[in-house]
């Protein structure tokens, strides 16, 4: 009889060690949601490619593949994806998955949320290699002008350049993500594990922000239109959202309770929403997109 009752404690301690470990945080957006998002910003429509011919499916399912190996990849994962951006959608000079691969469970963030040109001093996901997946993808796609280094650049990634809309429009669609990933936080327990570890949304002094980061590289973009009045809509909304994600992250303790969190959230799905209203206008006027996805 003692030793079933030994068993027994055993078995619990066990059973309370193993909670213990997985009472960290780890609910994160699905896959498909993080690709529905990206659909509704980049067409207004997060359905917009169903009905649509398989080039155009195949386009979008390339951003998508290569949006999830540089920014979520990790544990082996992701082959699929790779094989389908080399050997399906023709993308050159892509690294091996054991190239980016990295053991990780929630913290996986620390490695590839900090901003598309964030400095990792522990780089396990090797974030220059991850960058270049979704360069080389969009830069397939959509055909942007060469750069001096172009020829040598398809067989060795150290002399490869990338046009500045090419830059600009692959660090959206790694915001687009991050985003997402902050309006997932759904509570602030576990709100208060993934902060540190994503690339805040604004209200800061020093442009390292995603709004910040966005009034950049949307200015890059969308150089041609940088005066009409989509462009200035989407710019002043982007500031006016700022300003109030301000409030909270300079207030004192930073965001530190419950009410201050649930703000943060919400400000989250403000800045999905202002995307998903603006961009894909402006993005209907640039050729080289019409040419993919409306021509």
């Amino acid at each position: 009889m003692n030793k079933r009752i030994l068993i027994f404690h055993t078995l619990a301690l066990l059973l309370a060690v193993s909670l213990s470990v997985n009472a960290i945080p780890v609910h994160a957006y699905e896959r498909k949601e993080h690709d529905h998002h990206l659909e509704k910003v980049l067409f207004g429509n997060e359905r917009f490619s169903s009905n649509k011919s398989s080039d155009i499916k195949n386009a979008l399912k390339a951003l998508e593949a290569a949006s999830y190996l540089a920014i979520d990849q990790a544990n082996g994962k992701g082959a699929d994806d790779l094989d389908f951006l080399k050997n399906k959608f023709n993308v050159a000079g892509l690294p091996a998955l054991s190239d980016i691969d990295f053991q990780s469970g929630a913290n996986h963030r620390r490695y590839t949320h900090m901003g598309w040109n964030h400095y990792y001093p522990v780089d396990k996901g090797n974030w220059k290699d991850r960058k270049d997946i979704l360069l080389s993808t969009v830069n397939k796609e959509f055909k942007f002008k060469k750069t001096p280094n172009a020829v040598l650049g398809h067989f060795f990634k150290r002399f490869r350049e990338y046009d500045t809309r090419c830059d600009g429009f692959s660090a959206l669609i790694s915001y687009v993500h991050i985003i997402g990933d902050c309006m997932d936080n759904v509570s602030f327990t576990q709100f208060k594990f993934n902060y540190p570890n994503m690339m805040g949304l604004g209200g800061r002094n020093d442009n390292e922000s995603v709004i910040a980061e966005l009034l950049m590289h949307t200015e890059i973009l969308f150089s041609d239109q940088k005066n009409s009045f989509k462009y200035l809509t989407l710019r002043n909304k982007l500031l006016k959202l700022d300003g109030n994600l301000k409030k909270i992250v300079q207030s004192e303790g930073g965001i530190n309770t419950e009410v201050k969190y649930r703000k943060y959230v919400k400000y989250a799905r403000d800045l999905m929403g202002i995307l998903e209203k603006n961009i894909p206008n402006l993005l209907r006027e640039e050729e080289f997109f019409e040419q993919v996805y409306y021509s």
